[in-house]
């Protein structure tokens, strides 16, 4: 059976739109799953810290040095 070319090049470039497609979804459902990880991390995050806000726990610049104390 003989194809021809036209034939070929069609049906190659239906099957890669198909791919294209498919990776697209694929794509966006990937950067969906990852902004929703990312806005759980920040709102558990951003909750932790109120928290710790609220119970004097919070240091707004861990990296300075310590204060002194009387003991």
């Amino acid at each position: 059976m003989v194809y021809s070319v036209k034939f070929l090049t069609e049906k190659w470039l239906s099957l890669q739109a198909q791919y294209q497609q498919a990776h697209l979804c694929f794509s966006i459902w990937t950067f969906l799953q990852f902004r929703q990880i990312n806005l759980k991390l920040f709102l558990q995050m951003s909750f932790e810290k109120i928290q710790m806000k609220r119970h004097g726990l919070y240091d707004e610049n861990p990296l300075a040095p310590a204060q002194k104390t009387d003991w």
